[in-house]
């Protein structure tokens, strides 16, 4: 998490996921890279955070939907 008060929050984060069948394990390893900009007031960061966080959630319960219902291991943007 990084934090500019009054202009910007971003997130680097590195996730997994992995699924087990029988014998084969798989495994997807993913990156995103997350930013929301701020009107100048600080107080909006917290919300701003709340948004970047449901985006990361959002990439990654659609990617782990569409693993399992196609078998593309493709990581989700926004």
């Amino acid at each position: 998490f990084d934090s500019w008060p009054g202009k910007a929050v971003s997130l680097d984060a590195g996730w997994s996921l992995s699924t087990q069948r029988g014998d084969e394990n798989r495994r997807l390893v993913c990156k995103s890279h997350l930013s929301q900009t701020l009107s100048g007031d600080p107080a909006q960061m917290f919300a701003a955070w709340q948004r970047v966080v449901e985006r990361l959630a959002s990439q990654i319960g659609q990617t782990a939907t569409d693993w399992v219902a196609t078998g593309a291991a493709v990581c989700r943007r926004d």
